[in-house]
């Protein structure tokens, strides 16, 4: 998130125009500004999934371990 709020920052610093120019620009730089956030969401919804398909597992052999041991 840091890095997008500095890319957007950065978007508007030293553009002089007007009308069109200005806003193509910084809409130029405000892409790319996104990118990064977009790619970290991304990573961490992937990163998300894999937890709790891990957690899930963990907590199933956990479960399943208790379970021989009450039967022993």
């Amino acid at each position: 998130m840091l890095l997008t709020l500095l890319g957007i920052a950065n978007s508007f610093r030293g553009t002089t125009g007007s009308g069109k120019d200005y806003y193509w620009i910084a809409a130029y730089y405000v892409s790319e500004a996104i990118i990064p956030t977009a790619a970290g969401l991304l990573i961490g919804i992937y990163a998300m999934i894999a937890q709790r398909y891990l957690s899930t597992r963990v907590e199933a052999l956990r479960h399943e371990m208790l379970w021989y041991r009450a039967e022993q």
